[in-house]
């Protein structure tokens, strides 16, 4: 087995973080950033999308409520693709009822998790996907 390329190891510490609002994307970023990961941006789901094909980030956090295509749409196309089928995304937004949730996870979504989301909470989160 050929060892990971430093490329991939990367790859795989990147989050793409799809949000609308910029405030809150900025903080969320820089909060990523200090956690280890490397973040792109995407501010609605058409986005998301092209920047997840294009980068194949490790993990992407998407919000649901977003203009042009939201975070439902986005990760369905996400999870209809082969090249970014695996790619786990967890859907965030400010509705929790049992029916949102249902939402999520029909779309394809591994979690689901409701705004604002603490960011200690974040963290332990990610750590299950990068110890």
């Amino acid at each position: 087995m050929n060892p990971e390329t430093k490329a991939e190891a990367a790859a795989k510490r990147t989050i793409l973080l799809a949000e609308d609002n910029i405030p809150t994307a900025e903080v969320t970023a820089e909060i990523l950033a200090d956690f280890g990961y490397q973040v792109i941006l995407a501010a609605n789901g058409e986005e998301a999308v092209t920047l997840a094909r294009q980068h194949l980030p490790g993990l992407i956090l998407m919000d649901v409520q977003m203009p042009h295509m939201d975070g439902l749409e986005a990760t369905r196309l996400l999870k209809a693709d082969p090249r970014t089928a695996a790619i786990p995304v967890i859907c965030l937004t400010a509705f929790a009822m049992e029916k949102d949730v249902a939402m999520c996870l029909e779309a394809g979504a591994i979690r689901h998790l409701s705004k604002p989301v603490p960011y200690d909470k974040l963290g332990e989160i990610l750590g299950h996907y990068w110890p």
